[in-house]
């Protein structure tokens, strides 16, 4: 389940990114094959390649390569430090 939620974000954000209408329904997977083809097609592969060979790295790849067009991960290259008195004692 967590995989099917994760092909329909990864669709929806690369719709958004490149300017579409993105209906989050039953209108999702008509949109981008509409829209770009070609990455309708790997993304229905590595879906695919998920429910017949239990393999999710197809997916993943596309996820990471989907997150890196928009400038990485939430976390990636985000740090902010704290002064020392605001932080809890162990013991």
């Amino acid at each position: 389940m967590m995989a099917i939620d994760l092909y329909g974000c990864m669709i929806d954000i690369f719709l958004r990114w490149h300017g579409q209408f993105s209906n989050r329904g039953r209108y999702l997977v008509r949109a981008v094959k509409g829209f770009d083809a070609a990455f309708s097609d790997r993304a229905q592969a590595a879906l695919t390649s998920l429910f017949q060979n239990d393999s999710l790295s197809p997916l993943m790849q596309l996820a990471r390569e989907v997150l890196e067009s928009i400038g990485g991960t939430l976390d990636h290259g985000y740090r902010e430090d704290f002064s020392g008195k605001l932080r809890s004692p162990l013991g």
